[in-house]
């Protein structure tokens, strides 16, 4: 029955991926692995479950310590400021190959997951400037300049939120940070002209293809996976080198954890403000014609806010297994 107890407990993993201690003198022979199983049935033991709480309980703790709402505050009114640049950066390049009509009919199927009034708002700015893009190429080259200089200010407010969730006191340099913010631009506009290619070209198959019976459920889920799986994937580039040097995660599964969470929260808040406003829709009564803008603002800062708390997360986790590896050492039987 002893041996069976023992090897029971050599086959746990802990919720940080430490081998299980046997106890006694063997205690400090055994290896620890930096391990975080955040995916497969692994996640879901009694044991992981009850630490991963644990972390988030500390993550929300010291969010508020860290006054994360002010750094969402401004992360959320750079975006916002940045967003319509970058749609517009995105809608002249994809609009230069393609009519201006079909453009806004792909931007409009692609950001189905911002809120139905605050859509309405971008898609008639986006109609104005798709037919203002005329002009010579000299002003066209311009004009793309410069939306890529004011695209550029939510990366820098990204970056310093980072360095804020990952306790980093000193940051990039000047270049650097500019430099940063501006390849964090480019990425997003290459996935998102990348996305637009594939909606387009899935519009043009699906007009030869027999209707399917519920085509619509189907092209639901399947595009709120689609923008799940983009969103973790986004967020594990940022999480991974978007920190300051001496915050860098040292694998890609450091990462993770901060990711899955701060994604899961986001489809949450999406569909809760959607839910919201179907039920009760009283910004309208409130805001006036400038609903719209105030719910595309709040919907920012709740994606702002959960971007923050993964990154948060993160550290909490990278944290505990430092603790746990020290007291692994200094143990009665560590040394």
């Amino acid at each position: 029955m002893r041996r069976v107890i023992r090897l029971w407990l050599k086959s746990v993993p802990t919720m940080y991926g430490a081998d299980a201690r046997e106890g006694g003198s063997r205690a400090s022979s055994l290896p620890t692995r930096r391990h975080y199983p955040m995916t497969g049935v692994g996640c879901l033991r009694p044991q992981i479950v009850l630490r991963t709480i644990q972390a988030g309980w500390r993550t929300v703790r010291s969010a508020a310590q860290d006054d994360f709402g002010m750094v969402a505050s401004s992360i959320a009114f750079s975006s916002f400021l940045s967003l319509l640049p970058l749609l517009a950066l995105v809608a002249l390049t994809y609009g230069a190959f393609n009519d201006p009509e079909e453009v806004i009919s792909d931007l409009r199927s692609l950001i189905r997951f911002i809120p139905a009034e605050a859509r309405g708002f971008i898609d008639v700015w986006l109609g104005e400037a798709l037919l203002q893009r005329e002009g010579s190429s000299a002003g066209a080259a311009i004009s793309l300049a410069l939306l890529v200089y004011s695209a550029s200010r939510a990366g820098r407010s990204l970056l310093y939120g980072l360095n804020v969730a990952y306790r980093v006191d000193r940051g990039r340099g000047f270049l650097a940070r500019r430099a940063t913010s501006i390849v964090i631009v480019a990425i997003a506009a290459a996935i998102i002209t990348g996305a637009l290619a594939a909606i387009s070209i899935l519009t043009f198959v699906s007009r030869f293809l027999p209707e399917v019976p519920f085509a619509s459920e189907i092209a639901h889920i399947m595009f709120w996976a689609a923008a799940a799986l983009a969103a973790g994937c986004g967020l594990t580039v940022i999480y991974r080198y978007g920190p300051a040097k001496e915050a860098h995660a040292a694998s890609w599964r450091d990462v993770v954890p901060g990711a899955v969470i701060a994604t899961l929260l986001w489809l949450l808040a999406t569909g809760a403000f959607s839910f919201y406003l179907n039920r009760f829709d009283s910004l309208g009564r409130v805001y006036g014609s400038l609903a719209a803008i105030v719910l595309l603002q709040f919907w920012l800062l709740a994606s702002a806010m959960v971007f923050l708390l993964g990154a948060r997360f993160n550290v909490e986790v990278a944290e505990a297994l430092d603790e746990q590896d020290r007291s692994g050492r200094t143990g009665p039987d560590g040394g």
